[in-house]
């Protein structure tokens, strides 16, 4: 305790391992391994996991110091730099992460390879060889048992090492936009993962009460988590990119994601369970509409980490999907107190807060924390979106501005300057594979050809918000009122405006008449050149619709016209989940679920 309060970390460093050092000096090297293969070890790893969660990675780098030779621990010490990295966004800690795991990884596979038992055909070989040897040349003496137990355990450790370092050299890659370089790494991940669970099952030296170790657990959470991701991302992609991944020899299988994923989060105490736990709660909340178990896992890992930052922002974006505002703001306003010392997350919890004052149409709460963010964050996370966000908000000022009496024409000109000088600089934060950011880009050319917002462009978003916290009442009342304006403007317009209506329609459990609106979209498809998105959108909660009414046969039909429509629309990935997510309830389904619906089969 008085180290850790004294030293810094690189003084506490050397001097635990100068201790350690020491202590070995009359030791063999087999000894030396052994003992950094005790419990104490991995029972460190689980501490500094544990301090991770809540930033104290000095803490955390104390913990690890003394076994700095074990492998598992330079992996936990490089996760620390990869945290580090993605809190604060800069080149310098990006590049150190990097450093730290292409080294790990050398270190890695060369351990691997050091323990790697021979081939048959090695052994073969060898065996062809010895037979020319002299008669009173003794062959070699058979390898202990023992030896060979720990051999193969030492392997797996550096083969789940191996692929949890192709894995972050991945993201870090991906943070970067080196997609080639990413993809590269995601397969060598891969292939360590499905090696690594292949030895967990089938290989004899690792079964037993090794894994009830929490060395074994230690190996057991990295392997199960990270082949669990694998599967749960894989399974998710569109199938216009599934059957590309699934042909080089990538699988996706949801099942198995879950049913590893909840295997690694029983693995307790583990350096994977938490973050199982947290995947898990995501994959209840948005594939099996599990809200109420969703949040009691939160709030669970909650009590176990009360000042995490992270799973404050995990709970606040819960209850913002719950549209419980109140007390989302409430989370992202203790996550912002809680990381006063990082201030690039403090950043973007700050944004989060402004997005849901956006939401609920607060526009001139939502100004500051955005101007905050895109004018301090190293990050190129919500750059382009939330320029095209703060414009709607400038905009929206700058109306009322005119509306002042007098009218405050400079005011109004000022903001609206502001917003061509933000629209013209979002093509330079668009990243390309993110929907939101071209989107932002589109919408932007957009302003900047009509010089302007219409009426009905503000109002589109401003019903969007309201949906979205389930302010249907507003929303109801605005939208039919608004009838004799969308009418007298562009066909398109309508088409947007049945869609928002059917849509609010569904939110409120109003199945049968949302049905009618989102099939009139379908047949207004002719009229949609600019939001196509809304098309395959429509077909998708006309799914969910028929899906709540247990027609499996009306909800495939629908799925196929989302299916069918053509890649390259806004939001595409998002309705790709959607489509799984339906296509996912339907085959839990009796298949006799089949009402008769024929009043409605010609329209879908």
């Amino acid at each position: 305790s008085q180290c850790r309060i004294t030293m810094t970390t690189e003084e506490s460093s050397k001097f635990a391992i100068d201790e350690l050092d020491d202590s070995l000096s009359e030791d063999s090297e087999e000894d030396r391994l052994l003992l950094l293969e005790a419990e104490d070890v991995y029972h460190a790893i689980i501490q500094a996991s544990d301090l991770i969660w809540t930033f104290e990675f000095r803490e955390a780098e104390f913990l690890l110091a003394p076994f700095k030779d074990n492998i598992s621990v330079l992996m936990q010490l490089a996760e620390i730099q990869a945290w580090k990295s993605s809190l604060d966004e800069t080149d310098e800690n990006h590049q150190l992460a990097l450093d730290k795991m292409i080294s790990l990884e050398s270190l890695a596979e060369a351990t691997f390879n050091k323990y790697q038992p021979q081939s048959v055909a090695v052994q073969k070989i060898s065996s062809f060889f010895r037979s020319f040897m002299k008669k009173d040349e003794a062959p070699p003496p058979p390898v202990d048992p023992e030896v060979l137990k720990i051999n193969k355990r030492r392997q797996l450790e550096a083969l789940s090492v191996l692929a949890d370092t192709s894995g972050a050299l991945a993201m870090l890659h991906l943070r970067k936009q080196g997609f080639v370089r990413a993809a590269n790494y995601v397969r060598k991940a891969w292939k360590h993962y499905k090696d690594a669970e292949n030895i967990l099952l089938h290989d004899d030296h690792v079964k037993g009460d090794f894994l009830l170790t929490e060395r074994g657990k230690n190996i057991a959470s990295r392997v199960q988590f990270g082949y669990g991701l694998f599967n749960y991302v894989i399974s998710m992609l569109p199938v216009a990119l599934k059957w590309i991944v699934e042909a080089i020899g990538f699988q996706g299988d949801r099942d198995k994601a879950i049913a590893d994923l909840e295997s690694c989060s029983k693995l307790v105490p583990s350096p994977r369970s938490t973050w199982a736990s947290i995947l898990l709660v995501g994959m209840r909340w948005f594939f099996n509409d599990e809200e109420e178990e969703g949040l009691r896992l939160g709030h669970e890992l909650l009590e176990k980490y009360p000042t995490s930052p992270l799973l404050k922002t995990t709970m606040a974006n819960l209850y913002r999907r719950r549209a419980d505002l109140e007390k989302s703001n409430l989370y992202f306003q203790q996550s912002i107190e809680a990381a006063s010392a990082f201030p690039q997350f403090k950043l973007t919890a700050e944004y989060e807060l402004g997005h849901n004052f956006f939401l609920a149409n607060r526009w001139h709460d939502a100004i500051p924390p955005i101007e905050d963010y895109l004018a301090k964050s190293f990050s190129k996370n919500f750059k382009a979106f939330g320029s095209y966000k703060l414009g709607i908000c400038y905009w929206i000022l700058s109306v009322e501005a005119e509306k002042e009496d007098p009218p405050n024409k400079e005011r109004a000109q000022e903001l609206r300057s502001k917003i061509d000088k933000l629209y013209r600089e979002i093509p330079k934060h668009v990243r390309s594979n993110m929907s939101y950011d071209k989107y932002a880009e589109k919408r932007a050319a957009l302003y900047l050809k009509q010089n302007g917002w219409s009426e009905l462009d503000i109002f589109f978003v401003s019903i969007d918000n309201m949906l979205e916290i389930k302010n249907f009442d507003e929303a109801t009342s605005l939208l039919d009122q608004s009838i004799p304006l969308v009418k007298a403007s562009h066909p398109e317009n309508y088409a947007h405006w049945v869609y928002l209506k059917g849509l609010s329609l569904k939110k409120q459990h109003l199945h049968e008449k949302a049905k009618n609106y989102f099939q009139k979209v379908l047949s207004l498809r002719a009229n949609i050149t600019q939001d196509t998105w809304i098309i395959p959108y429509s077909a998708v909660e006309l799914a969910e619709v028929f899906l709540a009414e247990k027609n499996i046969k009306m909800a495939n039909t629908a799925i196929d016209v989302a299916k069918s429509f053509p890649s390259g629309y806004d939001f595409e990935k998002h309705c790709s989940m959607k489509i799984k997510k339906a296509a996912g309830k339907i085959a839990k389904l009796p298949s006799s679920s089949t009402p008769d619906s024929s009043s409605s089969s010609s329209s879908a």
